[in-house]
């Protein structure tokens, strides 16, 4: 059975609901904005934390290249130091060479000269004094190849690290301020997804509490329209009453049933529809000319007065 105050009162849950669903949307779209200003700012950080790299790495690149020429010059280097290190030790040997071979050819000479065939003293002087000249030959290369291994400059071993410090620096510097403003992104995407949650839940409980009412008004509605059908069907049994009673009990026209004087009485038997009831019409006359009153009464089987009517003054009961 349908129930004002209950249909009220989903009314009042489905208004409560909607009221939540208002509140729920702020909450969302406030969040929303909350975390999209947020994730602006995480993108900027992260263009810098990318931009800083780049730096860092190009700046890598250069101290690599400068590092790779570095070793090619040390290679060098060590190359031409050992290729002079060898060239020294063959002039080395031979200055020994050449000194050797004047110290024996000068001690020929003196044997020569003090034991043996002096003519030949002369010869070995010879030969002794060209093998010296050869050995200070020789001594003069050892000596010009020293000064020239001397001369010959180191590369340097260090390469120069302040860009890429700097660069390194920065991109640390950016990866902490990325890090502390993701930390900031991921609270306000976990309150923007809990009133989001939120939103949906109560856009469901709406749903449901408008479908309460929806339901329930279709139900009174059914509830209403099946009383009508009853009520139609009642009222057309009691019309169909009605005209079998009228047909049995209705009278066409009035019969006289009591005069005197200028009164007259007339009566007629009939059926009341809205009453649903057997009734006798009574119309009293006064003839009088002077007056011209009437009464008129219709009473049911009872005898109880349903329709009055004078001139000037109609009741119904």
């Amino acid at each position: 059975m349908f129930e004002k105050s209950v249909f009220e009162n989903l009314k009042s849950t489905r208004d409560r609901a909607y009221q939540a669903v208002r509140f729920a949307r702020e909450e969302k779209d406030r969040s929303g904005k909350e975390l999209s200003k947020i994730r602006e700012k995480l993108n900027d950080v992260w263009a810098k934390v990318d931009s800083a790299k780049n730096k860092k790495n190009q700046e890598w690149n250069l101290i690599s290249s400068v590092q790779t020429q570095i070793d090619r010059e040390w290679e060098v280097y060590k190359d031409l130091k050992n290729s002079t290190s060898r060239d020294i030790d063959y002039v080395k040997s031979q200055q020994e060479h050449y000194h050797e071979e004047s110290q024996r050819l000068f001690k020929q000479a003196s044997d020569a000269y003090n034991y043996g065939d002096k003519s030949m003293a002369p010869y070995y002087s010879a030969q002794a004094k060209e093998a010296r000249e050869n050995r200070n030959y020789w001594s003069g290369e050892v000596r010009r190849l020293i000064d020239y291994t001397r001369s010959i400059q180191k590369p340097t071993n260090s390469v120069n690290r302040t860009a890429f410090n700097v660069a390194r620096d920065e991109l640390y510097r950016a990866k902490e301020e990325y890090s502390k403003i993701k930390q900031e992104f991921d609270e306000a995407k976990e309150i923007h997804e809990n009133n989001l949650n939120n939103f949906n839940r109560c856009k469901d409980e709406l749903g449901q509490a408008k479908k309460a009412v929806d339901d329930y008004r279709i139900a009174g509605q059914k509830e209403s329209e099946r009383i009508k059908t009853e009520n139609d069907n009642r009222w057309a049994e009691l019309e169909r009453i009605a005209q079998e009673a009228e047909l049995k009990y209705a009278e066409k026209g009035r019969r006289l049933q009591y005069s005197e004087g200028s009164i007259s009485v007339e009566v007629k038997s009939g059926y009341d529809r809205r009453h649903h009831c057997v009734t006798t019409d009574i119309l009293v006359i006064d003839h009088t000319p002077e007056k011209g009153r009437h009464l008129h009464l219709v009473i049911d089987e009872d005898g109880k007065e349903i329709y009055r009517h004078t001139k000037n003054n109609k009741h119904r009961i």
